[in-house]
């Protein structure tokens, strides 16, 4: 540990580089305003010792987080990053975040998870919170020589009270009613009209360029989403929620023909946005604002935007579409995930599946 000890004006200073016994790296702290150069010295000789005694393991829960998160930042979406910053702000650091890593045992954390049961929170969105908690933990263990055994005993939350929330979703009828509504306007009415048929998530439409739309095979590709307010920027181009997020999809003649109306009206070029607004990306406040009164207008109940993706799945599930086709259509990376979310629009499974026996059973008697 190398210090100085010099005068500046009519004060004394010193400057030392010390091993931060927390982030083991070097650093250089500098002190001012002491009267007499022993002031300094004896100010030098007390903060050494602090660095040199201090223990790793004074670190809190919630500094040990953020050196993780800064740790795994490149390694995530930048999505992911900040929807794991502000969960954990909101949900975690009220009640363990001044907790010193040491003094942190199983009994603190499920009585955390009891704190987090009694906010009537779906189990799926705290399990996302958990994710950070644990991977927190293992970082502490595997950087900063910490013995933490109880991190699998961390319970996942699956509440025997908590039942699966019925999906809203928008039937054709109810669909058509809200489009009439935004016929008038070729901006809007593509807009929703795309959604409606075609499952893509909101940032997957908002990424949208015109040469990601092949009008003479009447397909769209899919390849990127846009991300807003992540790091003090209004949005970012990020690749797909998935590998199976890539891909191209089939338009509907409706649909197409929306497109290349608009397409004439906004003059758009190939690597423009589909839906660029004023001169700008299409923010999700914007969508949220014209939503509002276009839903009020109609008269139909209200969804969330997301519930559009929904509302095409059950479309076509309903009316007999293969589910292994509705899978790829959406972009899922796991066909499991498309029969967990929308088995229950199949209403006519179980009576074809009864035609079929009955069928087998008169040929063989």
């Amino acid at each position: 540990m190398s210090v100085s000890i010099v005068k500046v004006n009519n004060t004394w200073l010193f400057t030392c580089k010390y091993l931060d016994p927390i982030s083991k790296e070097y650093k250089r702290a500098t002190r001012r305003g002491f009267k007499t150069k022993n002031e300094a010295i004896l100010a030098e000789a007390k903060f050494i010792e602090k660095m040199e005694s201090a223990p790793v393991q004074e670190i809190s829960f919630q500094e040990m987080f953020y050196k993780y998160m800064s740790w795994r930042k490149h390694e995530i979406k930048p999505t992911t990053y900040k929807n794991w910053i502000q969960r954990f702000e909101k949900h975690v650091i009220p009640s363990l975040g001044h907790i010193p890593m040491t003094q942190l045992n199983l009994k603190i954390f499920e009585d955390w998870r009891q704190e987090m049961l009694s906010k009537n929170l779906s189990d799926s969105y705290m399990n996302d919170i958990l994710k950070p908690i644990k991977a927190t933990l293992r970082y502490a263990n595997d950087y900063f020589d910490m013995d933490i055994s109880y991190i699998d005993k961390i319970k996942r939350f699956k509440s025997a009270t908590t039942f699966k929330k019925e999906m809203t979703v928008w039937n054709l009828e109810q669909f058509r009613r809200f489009e009439k509504q935004i016929s008038y306007s070729i901006f809007w009415h593509t807009f929703f009209n795309l959604l409606y048929f075609t499952g893509l998530r909101k940032g997957e439409a908002q990424a949208l360029t015109w040469k990601d739309i092949d009008f003479e095979n009447k397909t769209l590709i899919i390849n990127k989403t846009l991300a807003e307010k992540i790091e003090g920027v209004p949005y970012q181009i990020l690749p797909p929620k998935t590998n199976a997020s890539y891909r191209t999809i089939t338009l509907a003649d409706e649909t197409l023909s929306l497109l290349k109306s608009l397409k004439q009206t906004l003059f758009g070029q190939p690597n423009t946005f589909v839906f660029e607004y004023d001169g700008k990306h299409l923010s999700s406040s914007t969508i949220n604002r014209y939503y509002k009164i276009f839903v009020e207008q109609s008269g139909v109940p209200k969804i969330r935007i997301h519930d559009f993706r929904h509302s095409h799945a059950s479309y076509l599930i309903g009316n007999g579409m293969n589910i292994v086709d509705v899978s790829k259509r959406l972009g899922h990376s796991d066909i499991t995930m498309t029969l967990n979310t929308y088995t229950h629009f199949m209403p006519h499974a179980e009576d074809r599946i009864a035609t079929f026996l009955n069928t087998q059973k008169e040929l063989f008697s």
